[in-house]
């Protein structure tokens, strides 16, 4: 079951992404699971969820975000430079040529669009 869906590019989200959405879709499954084992006639509705996904939310631990947000490099205490941070992260960055690639020049470009 899911309860939420998170972006994972977005820079609001990143330290979220990292660690935390872990711990919390951990939490939330586990009391989705207590509730249901406990009350077998319940229908989880949108309230029940919300709820369970703020309940979730307070457990996780302070140092699991914290850990988040070194990962992403926007703790403001462990924060580095881009130079540097590009360097530690170098094996996952990718630039933009990778993503296009040359087209093949042919006749088919030639004839004229019907």
């Amino acid at each position: 079951m899911i309860v939420k869906e998170e972006g994972d590019s977005s820079q609001t989200n990143q330290a979220y992404d990292k660690l935390v959405a872990r711990e919390d879709k951990r939490i939330i499954s586990e009391k989705i699971d207590h509730l249901c084992a406990h009350n077998k006639s319940l229908v989880i509705n949108q309230k029940y969820l919300i709820g369970i996904s703020i309940h979730a939310i307070s457990l996780v631990e302070a140092k699991t975000w914290e850990k988040s947000f070194i990962r992403v490099n926007m703790h403001p205490d462990h924060c580095v430079g881009i130079k540097q941070w590009l360097r530690r992260i170098d094996s996952q960055v990718a630039v933009g040529e990778r993503f296009f690639k040359s087209e093949t020049s042919g006749m088919f470009k030639a004839m004229p669009a019907l």
